[in-house]
This record gives C-alpha cells, structure tokens and sequence, in this order.
C-alpha cells in the first residue's frame, strides 16, 4: 500500500509541475518590451531640446524626469488638440511617441479607440515613410521609427554643424 501512495504522490507532483518543466525547455518566449525605453536613449532624445523649449509624449512624465525637460501628454487628437497646445500655449518643439504606443494593439488602440487621428498618423509615417505636409514637426533622424519609436523635431538638431539640414 505504501508503494501505491509514492508512486501516486510522485505522479500528482510530476503532473502538477509539467507546466514549469515545460517553460524551462527552448525555445524560450520573446520577452515585452519594458514600460519605458532605454534611458540613456530617453535621455538623448530629450537633450535635443533646450529647457525652455517643449517636448509631447506619450510618456511624458518619463521625458520630463529622466530627461529633464518639459513635456506634455500627447492629446487625444492631433489635428485639433495638438495645435491647440502649438498655436495657443506653447509652440511644441518635438514630439516623441515610445514602444509602449508603438507596441500597443493597433486596430484596438489606434482605430477603434479615441486616438483614431494618431492612429492615422502613425500608420502614414509608417507605411509610407512621410510626414503629413500639414503637420508642423518635419525632422526626423534616420529611419523614423528607431528602436520602436517615433521622434519628430521642428528642425535637424542631430546631425553635426555643417552637414546641413535632412529631411
């Protein structure tokens, strides 16, 4: 009767622990990607801008205290809102949307959302590698969508002096 019960509990264990096992054998999930970007990057990208100029994010409080500058949340529409803030409070120097927009669900998020006109945006960047004519913010670095995220500035403030200003 003894024999009976170890070899049961043994199995139950073997059983209930498959799930573990399993996960330790390859090939080994993709992992998501971390809530904010790689801060020495953040803090790049921030460093583009003076102190009294204005940055929006979608991460803005990330932009604001890893790289220390002012930011504002990306508004629910560019077409009105963002040019309410441009026109009317501040004139919005750069704009950088991360990986956790970039990464989020797109139909879900972007279209069937409330972030339908970035949604639109984002998706003519992206797949046709242009910035619309009536956006303000034209510059990008090269490769639009670097390392998952978008960032666009009023003018080339990457390259070095001389090489002139890329579009």
């Amino acid at each position: 009767m003894t024999a009976v019960r170890y070899v049961s509990l043994t199995g139950c264990a073997a059983l209930l622990s498959l799930p573990f096992e399993l996960g330790l054998l390859p090939p080994h999930p993709i992992t998501n990607a971390p809530p904010y970007p790689y801060l020495p990057r953040l803090q790049q990208c921030a460093r583009y801008l003076d102190r009294q100029e204005l940055w929006m994010s979608d991460i803005p409080w990330a932009v604001a205290w890893y790289g220390d500058r002012s930011c504002v949340w990306m508004p629910l529409n560019w077409r009105g809102e963002f040019f309410e803030v441009n026109d009317w409070h501040k004139t919005v120097n750069g704009l950088y949307v991360s990986s956790r927009t970039t990464d989020a669900r797109f139909i879900s998020n972007w279209f069937a959302g409330e972030n339908q006109a970035w949604g639109a945006l984002l998706l003519q960047i992206f797949t046709r590698r242009e910035i619309p004519k009536t956006f303000p913010l034209k510059y990008a670095p090269e490769g639009l969508f670097t390392h998952g995220e978008l960032l666009l500035m009023d003018r080339d403030r990457w390259s070095a002096p001389g090489e002139g200003q890329k579009n």
